[in-house]
């Protein structure tokens, strides 16, 4: 008994003395972290403008100070779905998941550490124009990033021992593609002949044909310096300038003789496909505008798309002042409508996206498109 009273006590006071180095080897809240560089932001008065600066090699740098706190810069290249071959069909999909391995000089772990380090991470998108690398990040840390992305932008290994572990988001993505997102991709397929009709996902019987091949193709006829843009929201023109010119993006080769793909919108067509869902969703484009036709064009678009309604119009709503919802209130059935305007470098489109059950969709386009609209 006397064993166990002295065993019990021994892990007593062990215990409490941890309990007692924890403590004072604590640092109080109340103290500042002096590691820390905390950045004051400054008033939105002094927001400046839009500056725009041309390397000696066709890099363009935009920036847009504004003294905030966060800040934001984003590889802008032209290199969209629009931009792919018959040989490297749904190249850009892939592209796009391949910005989180390795490259030349940088591992796919240092990658993912240096931006840990700075707590941020690297986020890529791709549409039919471009493909767009973007790093939100805590001012002060502009350096690393424009690193970090010239690493992965201008130097891509492509090793194919890494490009399989990224082909699964392929197949997560063609899985969880939405029904608007299909009909989107429906009427691009139907409204164009050429580069606007690719769509922005890889075709299923493509993916495991796609591998470094093709992706070194790509990007070697693709991110060149004439077609690149780095663009920084809440950041000094000249700090982007001079890290800029000195990265990766200052040696990146400028292409002799650069030719964009022009589109023209044929129409006429009809896209159908089902799906395992109740409601069924119908989009109606016709022609649009692009960025090449003139102002008054661009926005007299801009504010049809505003009267009939930009935002889902749901019927018995608060959203009474859109054309698309006054249309609606005649409607015996629950639906869903908006105006979308896709625009292009050369060309565009206008469309009316709704959705209401299969059974109802005859009578809410015959009410809101043939007698309300038209």
């Amino acid at each position: 008994m006397s064993v166990l009273v002295r065993n019990i006590a021994r892990r007593s006071s062990l215990l409490l003395g941890r309990v007692r180095f924890s403590a004072a080897a604590a640092v109080p809240l109340t103290e500042p972290v002096t590691s820390f560089q905390s950045v004051e932001p400054q008033p939105k008065s002094q927001t400046e403008g839009v500056k725009i600066t041309k390397l000696s090699n066709g890099v363009t740098v935009a920036t847009l100070e504004n003294y905030d706190v966060t800040s934001r810069v984003g590889v802008f290249i032209r290199a969209g779905s629009r931009y792919e071959g018959y040989s490297h069909r749904g190249v850009t999909h892939l592209l796009r998941h391949c910005a989180s391995i390795s490259s030349r000089s940088r591992t796919m772990f240092r990658i993912t550490r240096e931006l840990e380090e700075i707590g941020t991470s690297l986020r890529t998108y791709n549409n039919r124009e471009h493909i767009i690398y973007s790093i939100d990040y805590l001012r002060g840390n502009l350096q690393p990033v424009v690193e970090t992305l010239a690493s992965v932008v201008c130097e891509p290994a492509f090793y194919r021992w890494e490009i399989p572990t990224v082909k699964d988001r392929l197949f997560h993505d063609l899985e969880s593609i939405s029904p608007l997102t299909a009909v989107t991709e429906g009427i691009h397929y139907y409204g164009f002949r050429h580069g606007l009709s690719n769509s922005i996902y890889c075709p299923p019987h493509d993916v495991n044909i796609l591998g470094e091949h093709q992706l070194n193709a790509f990007t070697g006829e693709n991110f060149v310096a004439n077609k690149t843009t780095v663009v920084g929201v809440g950041v000094n023109h000249t700090e982007l300038l001079d890290i800029t010119e000195t990265s990766l993006f200052g040696g990146m080769p400028e292409a002799v003789e650069l030719q964009y793909p022009t589109d023209e919108y044929i129409g006429g067509g009809e896209y159908r496909a089902t799906a395992p869902t109740p409601t069924c969703h119908v989009m109606l484009a016709c022609r649009g505008v692009g960025l090449t036709n003139t102002v008054k064009e661009i926005m007299t678009a801009s504010v049809l798309q505003h009267i009939l309604g930009v935002d889902d119009v749901v019927k018995y709503s608060s959203q009474s002042v859109s054309r698309l919802s006054k249309a609606g209130q005649s409607i015996e059935a629950p639906f869903s409508a908006t105006a979308t305007n896709f625009n292009y470098a050369d060309t565009g489109l206008f469309a009316i996206t709704m959705v209401t059950h299969g059974d109802h969709m005859a009578r809410v386009n015959d009410h809101m498109i043939v007698k309300d609209i038209k």
